[in-house]
């Protein structure tokens, strides 16, 4: 290949793995997301659970 049409191939390879790269980023970025969601949904529910067990276990005292 003569020299322009090396660095020009090039380029396009280089494009194309920045492409794959950032895809994959993208999906891990996703899952790392969707678990942080699910933390911070179970620890409200948990935290709604304790107060609500607080509030029935404290409506039965007379």
């Amino acid at each position: 290949m003569s020299g322009s049409r090396h660095r020009r191939m090039e380029a396009v390879r280089l494009r194309k793995e920045n492409q794959i790269y950032s895809a994959d980023e993208k999906r891990a970025l996703a899952s790392f997301n969707l678990e942080e969601r699910r933390k911070r949904e179970t620890k409200i529910l948990s935290s709604f659970r304790e107060m609500v067990y607080r509030k029935t276990k404290g409506g039965d005292k007379p």
